[in-house]
């Protein structure tokens, strides 16, 4: 059984909560078209560097493109 955490976030998403494709190419220091390659998902290096310097958002982030954003239950 694979524990690892898959650390998957939709550009779309993280576009909308960051202001937009400049903005997160800024903060990635990357170009808005190098992020407009990427396709539906933001490649995991990347994710990585998100984590460093916005950890809640980028968690929140991968709670929702795997899935995980869900009403609190009690399993």
């Amino acid at each position: 059984m694979n524990n690892q955490i898959e650390l998957k976030i939709k550009v779309e998403d993280a576009v909308r909560l960051f202001g937009g494709k400049s903005k997160l190419a800024r903060m990635l220091k990357i170009t808005p078209q190098a992020l407009t390659s990427w396709g539906e998902y933001i490649p995991e290096l990347r994710v990585y560097k998100l984590m460093d310097y916005y950890p809640k958002e980028t968690e929140m982030l991968i709670a929702q493109s795997s899935g995980g954003l869900k009403a609190a239950s009690n399993d």
